[in-house]
């Protein structure tokens, strides 16, 4: 994702983090936005309230998040995407995640045959080449 996927204009999607996402369900945190303005550092998108734009926000590229963020120098309250799919894939990856996490914690998986973990780590091992 780079700075030149946006347009004016173009509907976004903001991800609440943080404060702004507090007693929110995950797909209440999830919400659509419209770029006001598209600079070479800079995206300002406003909050689409009915027919009207609120709450304009300007984000900024951050490496270390690998995303657009809330420009800020207190918490990040908000992330922007170009899809809603691409928040769903996150949401999607970190609950993968913590579930593979979970099942092996503790030493849980003590029972799984050699082969099979042999297998389990063939793929994480692939897994490093493609990322």
């Amino acid at each position: 994702m780079n700075i030149k996927d946006f347009k004016v204009g173009q509907t976004v999607y903001v991800e609440l983090t943080g404060n702004a996402s507090r007693g929110k369900t995950t797909e209440q945190c999830i919400e659509e936005w419209e770029t006001t303005y598209v600079g070479r550092k800079y995206i300002e998108a406003a909050k689409k309230d009915k027919n009207q734009l609120r709450f304009k926000t300007v984000f900024e590229w951050r490496e270390e998040h690998k995303s657009f963020v809330q420009k800020t120098v207190y918490s990040i309250n908000y992330v922007l995407y170009p899809t809603r799919q691409e928040i769903e894939e996150k949401h999607e990856k970190n609950r993968l995640f913590m579930e593979v996490e979970e099942r092996f914690r503790y030493g849980s998986q003590r029972d799984i045959s050699l082969e099979r973990l042999r297998a389990i780590h063939g793929i994480l091992e692939g897994g490093k080449q493609n990322d």
